[in-house]
């Protein structure tokens, strides 16, 4: 009896330390970075709507909070945050945007804005 409580006891501990280092009940982005996110763009994947992650290159300004030039003298890429919360983002603050609309697009620049997850 108490070597099968003790069985039972490891077991619950065991499923317990899995789902926490599994996330479970996590949140967990479409896109891991903004590069992934123009790239799946550029492949006409439907993006409105979808997560991305963002490391916000800096503070909040204007809803602003990601700039940067893609990669092969592609345009530069901005994304805007709103939302509860969204104000308070600060360079280098890890964030989850759910997509919203795409903003303005030319040759140097393309602009999308995205609610605040997480």
């Amino acid at each position: 009896m108490r070597r099968s409580t003790s069985i039972l006891l490891i077991a619950v501990m065991m499923f317990g330390l899995v789902s926490v280092f599994a996330g479970c009940g996590g949140k967990s982005a479409d896109y891991e970075s903004p590069f992934e996110f123009y790239e799946a763009y550029k492949g006409d994947d439907k993006i409105i709507g979808k997560t991305v992650k963002v490391k916000a290159t800096h503070d909040y300004t204007y809803g602003q909070i990601y700039s940067m030039p893609m990669p092969n003298l592609g345009p530069t890429l901005y994304l805007n945050a709103t939302g509860k919360g969204a104000e308070n983002i600060k360079k280098d603050d890890e964030v989850i945007l759910k997509i919203t609309t795409r903003d303005n697009e030319s040759k140097f620049m393309i602009s999308f804005t995205g609610e605040l997850v997480k």
